[in-house]
């Protein structure tokens, strides 16, 4: 039984955006120590980590997020931020259906996307829904921030989320297989995507011959680049 406390290992976070805005900075580490979020002001920051290699996902309102593989073994490390402004590609806080087509129930009540008219989803429902065609010319980058919940069948009935160019590559994938049917604000993003033109959204749900549950809510979705 050892009582010995880990190591501390010391991060210098220099955080700033390219056109020299003072703003809040969403800082999540996801480690070995746990996954801490905090929110930090623009400029040098000095923080303490447990865990010898963590990522770190650097995020400020209107700006594309950032995520980096810190590894500490090899002592303290300074990593130097400058987030980029967002690029606006697509938006819908789904008042009606008007920019979307699709497959199965898919319907809009009170300003909120929802998978299904009932309280639960069908047994082996295969169904999706696409958006309409949006410009990701010249785009590097892409990524999805949403505000909703969901209810699945553990790890048996999925709910996904892909960024699909007009080729068919997927720019950006989201699986879900959980629940969390509490609203709330979720982002991902590709940092290295594949040229295209143009994309589409595409939402879609799947589930298998058993329990079912209440499936997808979306209040809002925004595509930025």
């Amino acid at each position: 039984f050892d009582l010995t406390p880990f190591p501390e290992y010391q991060i210098q976070l220099q955080l700033g955006t390219v056109d020299g805005a003072d703003t809040d900075f969403q800082v999540i580490f996801n480690d070995a120590a746990g996954r801490d979020t905090l929110t930090l002001a623009t400029g040098d920051q000095t923080l303490l980590r447990q865990s010898p290699a963590s990522y770190i996902t650097i995020s400020a309102p209107g700006y594309f997020p950032e995520t980096h593989h810190l590894n500490l073994y090899n002592g303290n490390t300074h990593l130097n931020v400058s987030l980029q402004p967002e690029i606006d590609l697509f938006q819908d806080g789904f008042a009606d259906l008007s920019q979307w087509e699709g497959t199965g129930n898919w319907l809009v009540t009170d300003g909120w996307l929802q998978s299904q008219p009932g309280i639960f989803y069908a047994d082996n429902a295969d169904e999706s829904i696409t958006s309409r065609t949006f410009s990701v010319a010249g785009m590097r980058r892409i990524g999805v921030r949403l505000f909703h919940g969901f209810e699945l069948e553990w790890d048996l009935d999925t709910l996904e989320l892909d960024v699909v160019s007009a080729t068919g590559a997927v720019l950006l994938q989201q699986v879900w297989t959980n629940q969390h049917w509490e609203p709330f604000s979720e982002l991902f993003f590709n940092s290295a995507i594949d040229p295209a033109d143009s994309a589409r959204v595409r939402l879609s749900l799947k589930s298998d011959e058993n329990v079912d549950f209440r499936g997808w809510r979306l209040d809002d979705i925004e595509v930025v680049g």
